[in-house]
């Protein structure tokens, strides 16, 4: 049973999207906090540094952190919080500066 979403996200295709994606690690489920009720690591519009944090994606209760590629904005989130996702799966769009 997955979690309540730590917080409501419209979700982009990423063909929608122009910049850098940033893809799942591995499968997993994508958790957009570090624990269910709190913030996100990131909202869409935020200016993130390359090795930001951007989300957690779950192996079998091993939490992997997924850390931005690139500096620039965020411009869309793939997938839902609570989503499984497989390896290469488009979590973020990540524009340039």
């Amino acid at each position: 049973m997955a979690a309540a979403p730590a917080a409501a996200a419209a979700v982009v295709a990423p063909a929608a999207v122009a910049g850098t994606p940033v893809t799942a690690p591995s499968v997993g489920v994508f958790w957009r906090a570090p624990e269910p009720g709190a913030a996100p690591f990131v909202e869409v519009g935020q200016r993130v540094e390359a090795g930001t944090e951007l989300c957690i994606v779950e192996v079998m209760k091993l939490m992997n952190r997924v850390t931005a590629p690139v500096s620039g904005t965020i411009a869309a989130v793939h997938v839902g919080n609570g989503d499984a996702v497989e390896f290469g799966t488009s979590l973020f769009t990540i524009a340039p500066e």
